[in-house]
């Protein structure tokens, strides 16, 4: 299943923790440019890019 983000609207990505020992981290931005490789968010003090395919198995959910 394909989550439709849109330009213009924020959403909460959350990053569970993985086999690096890296802590789960909460990102929230909106998102301001995309392609079909890859989506950059603005966040508060800076921007995030994300692979469209790591996106999916992420948790993404808008935020009103």
């Amino acid at each position: 299943m394909e989550m439709q983000l849109k330009i213009g609207k924020k959403y909460r990505i959350f990053i569970p923790a993985d086999n690096k020992k890296r802590k789960d981290r909460l990102f929230v931005g909106k998102v301001i440019y995309k392609t079909d490789r890859y989506t950059v968010f603005e966040g508060t003090n800076y921007r995030e890019s994300f692979l469209n395919w790591d996106l999916e198995r992420l948790l993404v959910r808008e935020v009103s």
